[in-house]
């Protein structure tokens, strides 16, 4: 009977600890107001968007202009102090040769410090639980960099700084190559034909039903990427990767995080993690896959020529059609490797090992060690790798 009365001290304590993180991270009084701007970009010109802090949602517009809306969001110990604080934002517009730059301009002359509490529901930075109302946990955050030729540092998940930022929504007319850098928060991009490059020093990023390139870049934050059509390069200091029916060749990075997904089709497709697993299926083209600490798993993979795949320390997995596997190599420092196929391919393999279990047909030449196996498999016109410090290899 104790532990109902338990949970319930427990809950009312987590309840006040949340009430009074709440009352000090949110402001007295909120104050918001919109700003609006028809930006026009010419023929052969791109358009570049700059924002320090906010949530940036970007998507096909209806005109040949690009309507951009910015709503800012200002907080004070009353109204007046919050309104004033507002009015310090500009959306001023410029051509810089052949760019229009659309730049949200915060009054960093007279605050070098901000405190960002996202505002939209799908913020990377709300996290944590709710209880009775009240956000609990989430962690704290900070940022900083060269904003405006200034140093400045933006807070999220405390009070310090002023509590100011701009959200952004951004309407696109199609062919304009656009270029958006939000330093601190989440970026949705759909339903778009234009070349799209994103930039963030923190904050995840969604990009969902596009045709045309496309580029991003996070220093810390989650990505995911679906409906493509156009070739993409992805980087992120931290954070894991969604990847899912891309029509172009995939080029993607992320210092810590793992990468999954599926249904990349382009003709080369390149991932690199320094700290995760690689978790992909329904794959062509030319792959390449690292991992400095994690397992990959590739499966219901066709029509593949050529394979590299580097394991630190983790265990690699290939299935599917590999019989087009003409060049492939696999290697892992203490791992465990595994192909499994209907039709093995013409290959001349090379393995090395712990235990080397083979179990395919169409074997000729076989050279059999302790620790090593080589064979032909049919005609043997590739070269097949594998390797593994301390692993077993199985192929069947």
């Amino acid at each position: 009977m104790g532990h109902p009365r338990l949970f319930s001290g427990l809950l009312a304590a987590l309840v006040l600890s949340g009430a009074a993180a709440h009352a000090l991270a949110a402001p007295a009084q909120t104050f918001t107001k919109k700003l609006e701007r028809a930006v026009s970009v010419p023929t052969g010109s791109s358009l570049q968007v700059e924002n320090l802090a906010g949530h940036v949602a970007i998507h096909a517009g209806q005109g040949a202009q690009a309507q951009i809306t910015a709503t800012v969001v200002a907080g004070g110990s009353d109204m007046a102090a919050a309104r004033a604080l507002a009015d310090t934002i500009r959306l001023n517009v410029s051509t810089q040769s052949d760019t229009v730059l659309v730049h949200v301009d915060y009054p960093v002359q007279q605050h070098d410090r901000y405190h960002y509490i996202p505002t939209h529901p799908t913020d990377d930075q709300d996290r944590g639980i709710k209880v009775l109302g009240f956000h609990i946990g989430g962690g704290h955050s900070s940022s900083s960099f060269d904003y405006q030729d200034t140093r400045v540092k933006v807070y999220q998940g405390s009070d310090d700084g002023v509590p100011l930022h701009v959200d952004l929504d951004i309407a696109l007319p199609a062919g304009a190559k656009v270029l958006v850098d939000n330093r601190v928060g989440r970026i949705d991009a759909e339903h778009l034909r234009n070349d799209l490059e994103l930039k963030s020093a923190s904050g995840d990023m969604a990009v969902t039903d596009l045709t045309g390139a496309l580029k991003t870049h996070s220093g810390s934050g989650d990505m995911q990427i679906a409906d493509v059509r156009g070739d993409i390069e992805a980087h992120t200091g931290s954070g894991d990767l969604q990847l899912n029916r891309i029509d172009g060749s995939t080029e993607v990075h992320t210092g810590s995080g793992d990468i999954n997904g599926g249904h990349l089709g382009g003709r080369n497709v390149e991932l690199h993690t320094g700290s995760g697993d690689v978790t992909l299926d329904q794959l062509g083209g030319d792959l390449k896959v690292e991992t400095g600490s994690g397992d990959v798993k590739l499966s219901d993979l066709s029509k593949v020529t050529k394979v590299r795949v580097d394991a630190g320390s983790g265990d690699i997995g290939l299935s599917g059609d590999l019989s087009a596997m003409q060049d492939f190599t696999l290697r892992s420092g203490s791992g465990d490797i595994t192909l499994k196929t209907g039709t093995p391919p013409a290959v001349r393999l090379d393995i090395s090992g712990s235990d080397i279990d083979v179990d395919w047909s169409g074997l000729s030449h076989v050279e059999s060690g302790r620790r090593s196996f080589r064979a032909e498999v049919g005609a043997g016109s590739g070269r097949g790798h594998i390797s593994t410090g301390s692993g077993d290899v199985l192929l069947r």
